[in-house]
């Protein structure tokens, strides 16, 4: 008697349940638990002195979202449903906390724009555009706050390490294309299409200049909203921090989790900013912390929870197949 063999389909939808799970499971391994000893640490004296700061955080910060898809909106070559584009970005941060340096959140914006029919070219294009208008707004936001507020000797020296981060990070980036298509360009067949491709979208985008000032003010109210609610978490612990010096720290700390190889920055972020809040305001350890920790909650644990739900919804919706 011939033993029945067991073929198993990744393209079922039981294969892709099982991955969608498999996703969970391994933020909650990663991400979850070590936030769990974290606030496992927590004392009653740890707790929110106002807590009316929390909420407004979290209200604030749930915007950022809305703020998100409205800048992937405008500069899509596509029209897109707002509120299906608002899904993905509630999507993606299951896998955005899995993977480091934001590699999860553009992985499920470009597949969610290959599915409204762009091509791989476009797509890519209009992910690397939001993340650079995004650079840029933050950028502008801290020039903006220096010449209107002007900032101390420690805040400066803080203010010049970003921007230097900044800069260097565009030239290596600028200079490692540049290289790839030099490498590149003799060998392989396709290189010299995938030009072609990218200089037409670069040229769809010139004769769309409201595009990028609509996609810069999203980037720079989102920056604003982000560290808004990072200001109103450390004014629910008493901390006194002026709000372009919470922009500052904050904006180290992006710098931080982009860079550090771990989920979403886990422990570099955290650190980052209880060194700059301590830098700069006459703050105990603990009580830093502990705002550190509740800004962490609002931005990690509860958009994981709407996270979760939303990935379930996306993936039986199938708006991440490719379509273009």
């Amino acid at each position: 008697m011939a033993k029945s063999e067991f073929k198993f389909d990744w393209h079922s939808r039981q294969a892709k349940h099982m991955i969608v799970f498999a996703v969970l499971g391994l933020v909650a391994l990663y991400v979850i638990l070590p936030q769990l000893l974290g606030f496992s640490s927590f004392r009653k004296s740890s707790l929110p002195l106002h807590w009316q700061g929390t909420y407004l955080a979290a209200g604030i910060f749930g915007l950022t979202f809305v703020v998100a898809a409205a800048s992937f909106m405008i500069l899509a070559f596509n029209r897109i449903s707002f509120f299906r584009t608002l899904l993905i970005q509630f999507a993606s941060v299951p896998l955005n906390m899995l993977l480091p340096a934001g590699i999860g959140n553009m992985g499920v914006n470009f597949m969610y724009l290959r599915y409204q029919k762009h091509t791989p070219m476009r797509a890519g294009m209009v992910v690397s555009a939001n993340n650079l208008i995004g650079v840029i707004g933050n950028l502008a936001v801290l020039i903006a706050l220096f010449f209107i507020f002007g900032f101390s000797d420690t805040q400066l020296s803080l203010y010049w390490h970003y921007t230097y981060l900044i800069i260097l990070a565009v030239v290596v980036l600028v200079v490692l294309v540049v290289i790839s298509f030099k490498l590149l360009g003799s060998h392989i067949e396709h290189v010299r299409d995938f030009k072609r491709q990218m200089f037409n979208a670069l040229h769809n985008y010139s004769q769309r200049p409201l595009s990028f000032v609509g996609a810069l003010l999203c980037a720079v109210m989102q920056a604003l909203l982000y560290v808004l609610a990072f200001w109103y978490c450390l004014q629910a612990y008493g901390i006194q921090l002026s709000f372009p010096t919470a922009f500052l720290v904050f904006s180290l700390s992006v710098v931080v989790r982009t860079s550090v190889p771990t989920p979403g920055g886990l422990g570099g972020v955290e650190a980052s900013l209880v060194a700059g809040i301590l830098a700069s305001h006459a703050s105990n350890l603990s009580l830093a912390l502990a705002a550190v920790l509740a800004f962490r909650l609002i931005t990690f644990w509860l958009p994981l929870l709407t996270g979760a739900v939303a990935l379930l919804i996306v993936e039986r919706a199938k708006l991440l197949s490719p379509t273009g």
